[in-house]
Parts: C-alpha cells; structure tokens; sequence
C-alpha cells in the first residue's frame, strides 16, 4: 500500500540529495536542528555507527520527547537508550513515504507497522503521526515523526524512572530520641544492671533478686556429668511423709513429686559403703539411658529401668544388653564414674539373673 507524503520535503533532503555519503545520517538529523533530544540519547547510547547502518528511519522531533514522564538523556540506564534509539531504525529499504510496506520488523527485533501518515510499534505500543517525510540523509531516508515509540515494557520502566525517591526520614524519626548523657555522679550501670541498687526505681528487680531459688535441682545438675534430664523440682505433696533419718543404709528414700509422678532421689554408695552426702544424690529419672560399664571398664549396655523391693529396701537396676538381652544388678553393686559418665560394677558376685 502505497503512502501519500505528509509535509513538506525540508532542506535536508536537498541538501543530501544524490550526493548522499557514508556517515551523512547522524550528520543530517544534528544540521537539521529538529532533532537535537534523538541525537542526544544516541550519544548516550553509543549508538551512532548503528543509526549509520539504518536505511529507514524513523527521527522523533524535540517536541516529542516533552510528552514523556522522565527526561530520557538526563537517565543513565543506557540499555534502555540503546532499545529505545534502535525500535526508531529499520535496515530496510530505504522506504519512501509512497512505497512503506504495512509492516517491518525494526533494529530491535520489533515490528513496526505503517497506515496512512502514521507509524506503530505492533503488539502494543505507542503510535506516532509521519510530520515531515522523505527526508535524505546519507544512505538513508529519515520519516520525522511527532512522538517516541515505546512498547508496554519501554513505558512502564520510563514512568518507574519518574516516580521521586522516597524522603529520608529525620534522624530523630530513624534512630529514636537521643539519649541523655550519662550522669558521672552516677554509679555505672554496669555495677548494677538489675538496678538492684535503686530499691525505688526498680522494686520488681530488687525482689526477684532477692528470691531464693530451689536448689535441689541445681545441685544435682552442678555435680552430676552425665545425663541430667527428668530430674524432679525439689518439691513434695502436703500429705508427704517427712524423710527419714539417715541410719547408714547406703539406700536413702525421699519421696519427691506429686501424685503420678514416678521416681525417688537416691543416693549411690560411696567407696566405703557409708552413706553418702547430699551433693551425691541422683533422680532415679537421671539413671535412664546411662551406660553401664563392668569391672575392667568394658561397656555392659545402658540402663533401661530401674526396679525397687520396698520391703527388702533394695533397688536393683535393669541394664539393656547388646542383642536384647536384659541384665540385672543391685545398685548397691554399682558406684558412679564420674570421668566416663556412667555407672562401673563393683561386685564379681553381682545378682546376675535377679
């Protein structure tokens, strides 16, 4: 479809009529003074020899660019310049204006497509109306026209490039009210960081301080090397019986925890059969899983339960064998190895198969 021309064919078609050379293109569009703002974001973009190779050009006058959210030769996005600067050139042709085709792809890859006096960017786009037409520049034919083409993508990254860079916020907003200087009169905080010192200030710090904390508990955890979880509060039911008196049985029962809860502190012989002090107490909760070794240091297995005669007053553990096999001994037999963490056997005449 064969195009009429639409303006007049100014001075630079004249001027590089037949005598066109090689590098007339960038030549003619800056001579011709209305295409100053193209020429810029060619620059930017280092995109002359390119323009050079174009045969149909399509130039955006310097009005054009002032429909455009962002100034395009103040970005510094040269990627986007080059795409912009190459969707205007077509390396076909050269066209006139009576002999544009309805379609051709342009440098970017982009297909342009032509109507009467007009040019669009196919798929989506802008459109732009043909000013001044069949302008010769160099080897090619430059089409002014009134508007930059851009695709969707073009214009969406152009309006991200316009919107303003957020405020900073004051300082005082940022980083909070500033504090006041420390007082040297003070004491240092760190002599006191509870604020224990200032009973007014703080009273909530000052009484929890002041709380003593159950200490059963801890000591068994500060003495003990191997495993210390399960180990009961330090706690009895109101109706528990008060412990009995130490009569020199290595086996001292003190019933702890509340209704439901299994277990009883006991206490390990020592290497002279006595009874032992208070710090040498273990939850029977804390023997389960712990290795078990024999005379000579070899393992035995881990114990698995733990088995009292209340009327013998005799506590016998259950210890887990390789294969599965279920060993049991009198925990009088057994002393505590506080280097390896487990318990070593004793007695050769250990209640083998109890």
């Amino acid at each position: 479809m064969a195009l009429a021309v639409f303006g007049p064919v100014s001075a630079l078609a004249q001027d590089f009529g037949g005598d066109a050379i090689e590098g007339g293109v960038t030549r003619a569009l800056q001579e011709d003074g209305r295409f100053d703002r193209f020429m810029q974001i060619v620059t930017a973009a280092e995109l002359g020899r390119t323009v050079e190779l174009g045969r149909t050009i399509f130039a955006p006058v310097d009005g054009a660019f002032d429909r455009l959210p962002a100034d395009l030769a103040g970005i510094a996005d040269r990627d986007l310049l080059g795409r912009i600067v190459r969707l205007h050139l077509v390396n076909e042709g050269p066209f006139r204006s009576t002999g544009l085709p309805q379609s051709a792809p342009s440098d970017l890859g982009v297909d342009l497509s032509f109507g009467v006096g007009t040019v669009a960017v196919t798929g989506g786009g802008t459109s732009a109306s043909i000013v001044d037409a069949d302008l010769a520049a160099g080897l090619a034919t430059v089409h002014a026209i009134d508007d930059v083409l851009l695709t969707g993508e073009m214009q969406d990254r152009i309006a991200a490039l316009s919107q303003p860079a957020p405020e900073p916020r004051a300082d005082t907003e940022a980083a909070g009210p500033v504090p006041a200087p420390a007082d040297p009169t003070e004491p240092d905080a760190m002599d006191d960081p509870a604020g224990i010192a200032d009973d007014t200030a703080n009273p909530i710090a000052r009484s929890e301080a002041q709380t003593e904390a159950p200490s059963l508990a801890e000591d068994i955890a500060a003495s003990d090397s191997g495993p210390t979880e399960g180990i009961l509060p330090d706690t009895a039911p109101d109706d528990a019986p008060p412990p009995a008196p130490a009569t020199g049985d290595p086996v001292g029962d003190i019933p702890i925890g509340g209704d439901g809860l299994p277990g009883r502190v006991i206490a390990l012989p020592g290497p002279d059969d006595t009874a032992p002090p208070r710090e040498a107490m273990r939850s029977v909760l804390s023997l389960f899983g712990r290795p078990v070794l024999d005379t000579d240091g070899a393992r035995l297995g881990e114990i698995s339960d733990v088995e009292v005669d209340i009327e013998a007053q005799e506590t016998v553990v259950v210890i887990a064998m390789p294969g599965g096999a279920l060993r049991r001994e009198r925990l009088a037999a057994l002393t505590l190895d506080t280097q390896a963490g487990a318990l070593r056997l004793t007695e050769e005449d250990a209640a083998n198969g109890r």
